[in-house]
């Protein structure tokens, strides 16, 4: 069972139980389900497809949450690009992961814009009422470990893989 998945099932078992919660807002898992949906939907409205590799440059911590929740149900890859690291930080982890697009805020494009890059922003994404059908595939999220003594690493996880060391 993918997250979307299990997103779905806690909609229906546990509707009303906050599933996300910030300063500025709190998210139920019935609204928390349909807002992936209606995520997912927009981004491959927008040209993300299955597969893609994706980088999320979104700041507000819960938008990014409900931003990175889309790409997974969207079965893309995608790797957080910190909006406090320097664009020669991004652009080094963009190299290395071969991404095709950015999924960011209107802020985070404004202040991080490079021509060469594919820029989707995220900031209405929620607001429209359009879903479609998308092909089903696991999504996959790059880790980027600390790189302490070398230049960090780079990993690829499943959602599985990491369905399994969270229940660990």
């Amino acid at each position: 069972m993918n997250i979307f998945e299990k997103l779905k099932h806690f909609q229906k078992v546990m509707p009303d139980k906050q599933a996300l919660v910030s300063v500025n807002r709190s998210v139920c898992y019935a609204e928390l389900a349909e807002l992936i949906e209606l995520g997912a939907s927009s981004l491959y409205l927008n040209g993300i497809k299955p597969g893609d590799n994706v980088g999320l440059l979104i700041a507000d911590e819960l938008e990014h949450i409900l931003a990175s929740l889309s790409l997974l149900a969207l079965g893309a890859r995608q790797i957080t690009l910190p909006s406090r690291d320097s664009s020669e930080t991004h652009r080094d982890i963009i190299e290395r992961t071969s991404l095709n697009r950015i999924v960011a805020d209107q802020l985070q494009i404004d202040d991080n814009w490079d021509s060469g890059l594919n820029y989707i922003d995220w900031s209405n994404m929620l607001s429209g009422s359009v879903k479609t059908t998308i092909p089903s595939s696991e999504g996959m999220l790059f880790i980027n470990t600390s790189g302490t003594t070398t230049k960090s690493n780079i990993i690829l996880f499943t959602e599985t893989q990491i369905s399994h060391q969270a229940a660990r």
